[in-house]
This record gives structure tokens, sequence and C-alpha cells, in this order.
């Protein structure tokens, strides 16, 4: 509120997203292949998360899960509790490149592999393959 910047966190960031908590998420990439969990208010790093290669993209769901896709080509859903890994979807055969949660809850996808899939959160059940790009979707 007074309109001045007083943190500036030095980490090059590849995806932003803010939870429900209000905590500042950010994805670093091929830098240092963690993603970072801050408060926002302090600008004190609360947690890492580790077990991705090439963090790409982050969403964040409406039970405040964090999903992040990456050059592994996983996607990982996490509890941001305990910062623990609750699933692993496996599908894709390139980097996921970006993610969606649509009007029913599902996760889409979409990777290098030039398809979009589209996920259960819940069990982690791949419900279907969209096909007709012909190159990346980012």
């Amino acid at each position: 509120t007074t309109g001045y910047v007083d943190r500036v966190i030095v980490e090059p960031a590849k995806s932003l997203v803010i939870n429900q908590n209000n905590e500042l998420i950010s994805s670093s990439g091929s830098w240092d292949e963690t993603i970072k969990v801050w408060n926002m208010t302090t600008g004190e790093l609360k947690r890492t998360l580790s077990g991705h290669k090439y963090v790409n993209t982050l969403v964040i769901n409406k039970d405040n899960e964090l999903i992040s896709g990456s050059g592994d080509t996983t996607i990982k859903i996490w509890d941001m509790e305990t910062g623990q890994v609750k699933r692993t979807l496996t599908g894709h055969t390139g980097q996921v490149f970006s993610l969606v949660i649509n009007k029913n809850n599902e996760l889409v996808s979409g990777s290098y592999d030039a398809q979009i899939k589209i996920w259960n959160m819940t069990t982690g059940e791949l419900k279907k393959t969209l096909y007709g790009h012909s190159n990346i979707i980012w």
C-alpha cells in the first residue's frame, strides 16, 4: 500500500502463480530445476519443491494444489501443506508447456508432442487425447 517495491526476489523465473494463501510460486525452469514458494508479505522463501527437470508451467486448482508441467514430460500435482508430490501424470512424449483447468475441473495440458491431453486430477486418469496440431503447443 506504500506504492513502492520494498523487496525484490532475485531468481530467474519461468512461470508465476499466486495461490489462495497469497503465496507467490515461481518455477525456475532450467536454472535450478526447482519451484519456489514465497511469502508475498515478508519476501521470505517458505519452501523449495524439487522433483522435475526444467519446470515450464504452473497452475493452481480449486483445492489449492499446485500443478506443474515440465521438460521431463510429466505433470506433478503437489500438496502445498507438505510440499510433497501427490500424483505424477505421465502420457506426454515431449515437454509440457501449458496447463489450464477447464470448467469441469479437469486438467488440460499441451506439449512439445503436439498433443492436448485432458486429465482427471483426482485419479490421475488420462481421459482424452486431442490430436490435430502439427507443431508444439505452447
